[in-house]
């Protein structure tokens, strides 16, 4: 039998993402990071942001992935964004100086 302490650290207890569009979402939605990582490997500074997981979490993420679903979709294509999912693109673009160097 194996330990039962490898199981419990094998699930993390935060959701996590690397995507500032969907940080910007998130922050815009009333949910806050409850820590960020910073990590530079090979000159690439990628910073790593963490919530706490919930229902209402998970129902926001699926809000907003069925819109950047058809978002994507609009952009490989090289339309102009139209409809709802237009909102997006104020997510496009760092807000701050230090979100300017991340994906």
């Amino acid at each position: 039998m194996g330990n039962h302490l490898d199981i419990k650290h094998a699930f993390d207890m935060e959701y996590s993402t690397q995507l500032r569009m969907e940080k910007y979402w998130l922050d815009d939605h009333g949910f806050k990071c409850s820590f960020t990582r910073h990590e530079e490997t090979n000159d690439i500074f990628v910073k790593t942001y963490k919530y706490t997981k919930t229902p209402e979490l998970f129902a926001e993420l699926a809000n907003f992935y069925s819109l950047k679903k058809e978002y994507d979709i609009q952009k490989k294509a090289g339309k102009e964004i139209e409809g709802p999912c237009r909102i997006l693109l104020q997510y496009e673009k760092p807000r701050h100086r230090s979100d300017a160097h991340e994906a």
